[in-house]
């Protein structure tokens, strides 16, 4: 019976000689696992809470990983009693309890059940829980506060439409946001949170809005920006601003960064374990416990701004070898807009093939195939649009008026005077013309005159409807709510509603990741892709000189092994796993916890069975020395928890092993010298000296396994070598010097003609 099955795991174990504290890890570990398979986790949590080995071990045994996530996992849990476990955990190992209680996610829960029996804990070891609670108590009353000031503050907007809404936040964004010119890593951030909070209330305004809210006309759309744009734009007698709703929702975006800042203490309260907080007096002082793993969340975001420059180098290297360097993309005056926007296309497109897997066509929510190229190009053409024809326009009307609502008036006038383009904050468009008007940028050499199939399939590609979320919303039925630049194409009846301010300022290829990745995880075709993933990392393995099994499958329950490689008498096992962009401490835990953990309980498995199959070892690496040299690493797509080990075994990015493969380390370095540099298009005959101008070797001795095995674990990849500005230098002028000789390529970026009239 299932209320038996942890009780049987652990006696089986024990009997088979294993220590206490193993057999409960292992019990444990089947539990987190979600063990047995076919029943409901209800009934798991039931049954392991109720299993009486765990309050038989030793209070060692509480230190083991796998046992205080279980705990964690219990205390999150609403419909389980945990009491006396909890109480009997705080008395003999009060510092488990307490990381269990963390990570439960207590402090994060609105109405979270086993908060009063935590609070009990007080009684069994006051010494340990009384500051503790007082930590608890003082963050979940910031969160609870936060929450209502911000539904008090949206009650101004609770009869508004969601157009009316999305005309508020762009006012704001123009007044508050475009304005910032300066480039840096807090800017990002607080793109990022303006973003998470603009999306978070137009989540609440689509789960309290009817179904008549989403009936929307050309009138009523008029309508609407005539009652709250227009006033702003085009002063005139009898439009009367609303300066009440604009600083109301001024206030509503300040409760929405109050709600930020508190949950994300409490998330560093919950999964941090480098950071914390401490009882001074009536109040909490936040503290580094651990300066050293604080440090490696600083450079794991350094390191991601490092991979987006390394894959625009990448793509750089690929637009010069291609037939478009010698080409004048769309207009002259507009060429330089262009040919960044196709660089980076080809990076996104590098990036999400190499690393993630991605053919050459992905599928839509609808089903239909879209070209993958084509469909980051477009997003790229749309950020060129929204910078070349909203972003400088209106920072130049700005900067000789100083007023942001006359600069916003003054970009609007404009593209009514140039032809009566859309110039408005906010733009709109029906579905069909959006697909007309894209079409331009789906010609090829086949399609002369473009495809009105892909262009419909890159819209719904990049496409959230608004409808179907807000039915969803509305059932309370679980699923993912997209941020506002990963489906930035936002769908209200038969029209699209599109934010230059978000399009300008998006970062495309991560929109690109995670559209595929993480709202389109359960896409047909993502088991292809993890094979890819695999099959292509074999492949430059081979190229290395590597003999590689892949996909091997061993006898017994070990698991398929993804890739076995072998040289110079060494073996490496891999365990490969793929996900998406994280944008929280809560999923990069959850990661590291769940996903990273069970690579490192599977590996605990693989490796043995792959150095026991004496044929596999034989024919990979004949000669190997006993005891052989062994490595076992996991590869994962994202850069969390870089080269921490789960289960022993160090996990380390895939992008990592895909530099150290190819050698590339150099690309990394003051890549951002050349980002946006006035670089001359040329030929590709000249593509080999620009790749030696960069190369700094990660290999002086030459590429060997066990070179290779220091590199990666000594983290090589991310060090940074010698500075050879001379190397820059020649590699800049090289580039420079590529002749013009250019023709124009049609179905790119224009400010008039077949070009779009408003942003694409």
């Amino acid at each position: 019976m299932i209320d038996e099955y942890y009780t049987r795991v652990f006696v089986t174990e024990s009997e088979a000689g294993v220590n206490a504290v193993e057999a409960a890890a292992c019990a444990a570990r089947a539990y987190l696992d979600g063990k047995p398979r076919r029943t409901k986790q209800a009934e798991r949590d039931l049954s392991f809470s109720a299993s009486p080995f765990l309050k038989t071990l030793p209070p060692e045994t509480w230190t083991e990983d796998a046992l205080l996530l279980a705990l964690g996992r219990l205390v999150g849990q609403d419909d389980v009693a945990i009491g006396a476990l909890l109480r009997h955990v705080a008395r003999v190992a009060p510092a488990t309890a307490k990381r269990a209680v963390c990570v439960s996610g207590v402090a994060l829960q609105r109405n979270a059940r086993h908060r009063r029996e935590v609070g009990r804990l007080a009684i069994v070891a006051p010494d340990e829980f009384e500051d503790f609670n007082f930590a608890l108590d003082t963050i979940v009353a910031q969160c609870r506060d936060a929450r209502e000031r911000l539904d008090r503050l949206r009650q101004p907007f609770a009869e508004m439409s969601p157009v009316a809404l999305l005309a508020y936040a762009s006012l704001y964004a123009f007044k508050h946001v475009v304005p910032l010119q300066e480039v840096s890593a807090a800017r990002e951030d607080a793109l990022e949170g303006f973003w998470r909070a603009v999306t978070d209330v137009l989540a609440w305004k689509l789960k309290t809005t009817g179904s008549s809210g989403f009936r929307v006309t050309e009138r009523g759309i008029g309508k609407c920006f005539g009652a709250h744009l227009s006033p702003w734009l085009f002063p005139t007698p009898g439009w009367q601003r609303r300066t009440d709703l604009l600083a109301a929702f001024e206030d509503l975006m300040d409760a929405e960064s109050e709600l930020q800042e508190a949950e994300r203490a409490a998330e560093v309260f919950c999964y941090d374990d480098a950071a914390g907080f401490v009882r001074d007096g009536d109040r909490l002082e936040f503290v580094i416990r651990d300066p050293d793993a604080q440090a490696a969340w600083r450079r794991a975001d350094e390191r991601l701004g490092r991979l987006q420059r390394y894959w625009y180098m990448r793509g750089m290297v690929a637009f010069v070898d291609s037939p478009m360097a010698t080409e004048v993309i769309g207009r002259p005056e507009n060429h330089e807009w262009n040919r960044t926007a196709h660089i980076k296309a080809m990076a996104t497109q590098l990036r999400l093939g190499e690393v993630y897997g991605v053919g050459d066509t992905v599928s839509t929510g609808t089903g239909q195939e879209v070209p993958l190229f084509k469909a980051v190009l477009t997003r790229e053409l749309v950020a060129a649009f929204g910078q070349m024809e909203f972003v400088q326009p209106y920072r130049d009307h700005l900067a000789r008026g100083g007023d942001w609502a006359a600069a916003l008036g003054a970009l609007a006038l404009g593209g009514l005077a140039n032809g009566m383009q859309n110039r408005l904050p906010v733009t709109f468009s029906r579905r069909e013309d959006k697909i007309r008007n894209i079409v331009g940028w789906t010609v090829s050499a086949d399609r002369p005159r473009g495809s009105r199939t892909e262009s419909k399939a890159i819209v719904d590609f990049w496409t959230s409807d608004w409808s179907r979320l807000a039915e969803r919303l509305r059932r309370r039925e679980p699923g993912l709510v997209p941020e506002l630049f990963e489906r930035p194409f936002l769908k209200l009846g038969q029209y699209l509603f599109e934010l230059p301010w978000v399009s300008a300022f998006q970062n495309n290829q991560h929109a690109a990741i995670n559209n595929l990745r993480r709202l389109g995880s359960r896409r047909g075709e993502t088991a292809r892709e993890t094979r890819r993933i695999e099959e292509r990392l074999a492949a430059l393995f081979r190229e290395r000189g590597f003999r590689v099994r892949l996909n091997w499958q061993p006898d017994g329950e070990a698991g398929e092994v993804d890739l076995v490689c072998a040289r110079d008498g060494g073996l490496l096992v891999l365990e490969v796993k793929s996900s998406y962009m994280r944008g929280s401490l809560r999923e990069a835990w959850l990661h590291g916890t769940m996903t990273l953990r069970r690579a490192g309980n599977q590996l605990r498995r693989k490796v043995p069975a792959v150095v026991r199959d004496a044929e596999l070892v034989a024919d990979l690496a004949p000669g190997l020395a006993s005891p052989p040299l062994v490595r076992a690493w996991i590869v994962d797509t994202s850069i969390e928890h870089d080269h921490e080990r789960f289960g022993g075994f160090l996990k380390i990015s895939l992008e990592e092993l895909i530099i150290a493969l190819r050698d590339e380390r150099r690309l990394l370095d003051e890549a951002d010298r050349v980002f946006g540099a006035d670089l001359e298009s040329g030929g590709g005959s000249e593509t080999d000296r620009l790749r030696e101008a960069v190369d700094a070797t990660l290999y002086p001795g030459g590429f060997t396994f066990a070179g290779f095995v220091d590199v990666i674990e000594s983290a090589s990849v991310w060090k940074r070598p010698g500075n050879k500005r001379a190397a820059w230098r020649e590699w800049l002028a090289a580039l420079q010097r590529f002749t013009s000789r250019r023709r124009r390529t049609p179905g790119s970026i224009s400010s008039s003609g077949s070009a779009p009239t408003s942003p694409p």
